[in-house]
């Protein structure tokens, strides 16, 4: 099977951001480092060609493109 530029897809991988030890939080949220960096992963995919994103199984927070 022959593909075209148009009919390859670039896939990124990102890690979760850092999240607060479990003894402090059960819940484990993102420290504010951590945050940092998810911002800062999805303004970049915002302004890229980027057209889907998901968070896998966990689903904390949903990532918008348009927002």
């Amino acid at each position: 099977m022959v593909t075209t530029d148009s009919q390859r897809k670039i896939v990124y991988l990102a890690r979760h951001g850092e999240a607060v030890s479990v003894e402090m939080d059960p819940s484990r949220p993102l420290t504010q480092a951590g945050w940092l960096v998810v911002e800062r992963l999805a303004r970049w995919a915002a302004a890229s060609s980027c057209t889907a994103a998901s968070d896998g199984p966990n689903r904390r927070r949903k990532f918008s493109p348009t927002t």
